[in-house]
């Protein structure tokens, strides 16, 4: 929830909240400004849960098929 109210570098030095949506700055997406709380918390459960569901397929990466 940090990260997409306040988006950072991987350092947490510098804002790229300019760069990457936000809510804090929904003018650049303007589609985020419809999401909640709530929302967001489920975005982000997707975003980890995902990859322990389908491995290597998610992402995009190279992967055998």
């Amino acid at each position: 929830m940090d990260y997409i109210e306040n988006p950072t570098t991987y350092d947490g030095f510098a804002s790229i909240a300019k760069l990457h949506p936000n809510l804090n700055d929904p003018d650049i997406y303007p589609a985020i400004r419809t999401l909640t709380y709530d929302d967001v918390v489920t975005i982000a459960g997707h975003v980890l849960v995902m990859p322990n569901i389908v491995g290597d397929q998610w992402g995009g990466g190279k992967y055998n098929r």
